[in-house]
């Protein structure tokens, strides 16, 4: 990470806004609809600054 970035951590609701308004739509805009649902679950680990 750069030395000029310092990450911080929003507020839920700001971070709701973000993900739907924002990662959702940029990620499923070439998405094709399904006739069934489909679920994706994705797992990472949490991320490690050291200070």
């Amino acid at each position: 990470m750069s030395e000029d970035v310092v990450p911080i951590a929003l507020p839920d609701e700001e971070s709701r806004d973000v993900l739907t308004r924002g990662i959702f739509p940029a990620c499923t805009c070439g998405a094709i609809p399904q006739d069934q649902p489909v679920v994706v679950k994705a797992k990472a680990r949490p991320l490690s600054v050291s200070l």
